[in-house]
């Protein structure tokens, strides 16, 4: 199943710790696509040009 996550102010999946729900639904076989704002709130800096996609690993992607 692929599973898309969005939430505006969440702390990042490439940050250490963050991500259990993306993380085990990743371990269970599911393709997640984590959805993410291009703000960093709590620094309110921009990190990065308009749109970016990492690969965190081949079924767990983030947008931004």
């Amino acid at each position: 199943m692929k599973v898309c996550l969005a939430h505006i102010g969440e702390y990042y999946p490439f940050e250490e710790g963050n991500g259990l729900l993306a993380n085990m639904l990743v371990y269970r076989g599911h393709s997640v696509v984590w959805w993410v704002s291009n703000l960093y709130h709590s620094e309110k800096t921009i990190l990065s040009k308009p749109y970016k996609e990492l690969q965190i690993n081949p079924n767990y992607q983030t947008n931004r």
